[in-house]
């Protein structure tokens, strides 16, 4: 008999269950057919950018069964100063008998996605895969940073991360509760950080303000923020702090927790400030890396983003690694617009990263 050629298609509602199964331990996470409905529902019923019609994905069928997807999500972007809805992807996996067909599932998006008059941002967590994203056309994100910074609390927060796996529980919070003494939550006289559950006016008075001082971003309205930091209560919880001057919010950044190097900590997603001033980072980075203290976090983890470098290195213990990610992008087929260094402000948090 005859091998049957897998199908590509698209993705309407009556495909959220099956493909919720399919997703089910996605990479080895655990994830299960519940977390991926939510996910979804996030990714599309619940998107404030999506609208009836509008690409979702494409799947790879043998007959009836799906044995490879590729998603996308609509997100506002900011392209050559003005803001568009952009298509992000999120989740290539095709089954490995039939990982021939990979290339195809893609390039059959990238086509319908070109078609559709929107811009497209993927953020490539795998290195090694860069070569297909070059090989269909696809030009390279430019990152505004180089570096990733590991800030501890203190040295006791430093050397708890060092110890052995086995370390009782007890003395691990021992030492994060003598550190937190040391180190109180405090807002200086002039800023005062607060922590924001809902992001309201204050974020669009911001952004308005300050959105033409680069050309090529993501889009910070506040119901960008709101769905993407408070959408989905499931996945990624985020927690936003915002810096006040006055009654007037001058910037804020985006943190989640995250594993690493022994210890737990917040790591910052996005960061936006008015000029990105340092005093104003300085002030906002300070106040977050003294309430991870607080809630037994071992420090915060952040990157080398405009107006930081004069509060990294006042801080007296921390780590630095080489770090950039690996994101590529298309635009419409009549845009003339450039994305460089000089003209672009892309964060961590770009395509699905906490989505």
């Amino acid at each position: 008999m005859k091998d049957v050629t897998p199908q590509i298609f698209g993705i309407d509602d009556k495909d959220i269950d099956p493909l919720s199964i399919y997703m089910e331990g996605f990479r080895g996470k655990g994830t299960d057919r519940k977390f991926w409905q939510t996910r979804f529902n996030h990714w599309w019923k619940n998107n404030p950018f999506y609208k009836p019609g509008m690409i979702r994905g494409k799947l790879l069928r043998d007959g009836e069964l799906i044995v490879g997807f590729v998603g996308t999500i609509p997100v506002p972007v900011q392209i050559g100063g003005e803001e568009v809805i952009a298509y992000i992807s999120s989740s290539w996996d095709v089954r490995p008998q039939y990982r021939k067909y990979s290339m195809k599932l893609l390039a059959q998006l990238l086509a319908t996605i070109k078609q559709s008059e929107h811009p497209y941002i993927i953020n490539n967590p795998i290195a090694n895969t860069d070569m297909f994203y070059k090989l269909l056309g696809l030009r390279k994100l430019p990152t505004c940073f180089s570096k990733k910074y590991t800030i501890f609390n203190g040295p006791l927060a430093r050397f708890s991360c060092g110890l052995p796996n086995n370390t009782p529980k007890w003395l691990r919070m021992f030492l994060s509760a003598i550190e937190k003494r040391i180190y109180p939550l405090h807002n200086n006289a002039m800023h005062r950080v607060v922590q924001i559950t809902k992001a309201g006016e204050e974020f669009d008075t911001l952004w308005l303000k300050s959105r033409h001082s680069v050309s090529n971003t993501k889009s910070r309205s506040s119901n960008s923020i709101n769905w993407y930091c408070f959408g989905n209560k499931t996945y990624n919880n985020k927690l936003l702090f915002g810096v006040y001057e006055k009654e007037s919010l001058i910037g804020y950044a985006i943190f989640r927790e995250s594993r690493y190097s022994g210890g737990t900590f917040l790591e910052c997603l996005d960061l936006w400030c008015d000029k990105q001033d340092q005093q104003i980072i300085s002030t906002l980075f300070s106040y977050v890396l003294r309430y991870s203290s607080k809630q037994y976090y071992h420090g915060i983890i952040t990157f080398d983003y405009a107006g930081t470098k004069a509060w990294l290195f006042s801080c007296k213990t921390f780590c630095m690694e080489e770090k950039s990610v690996s994101g590529f992008y298309q635009l419409q087929q009549n845009s003339k617009q450039a994305i460089t260094v000089e003209n672009s402000y892309y964060v961590f948090a770009e395509g699905d990263v906490g989505i």
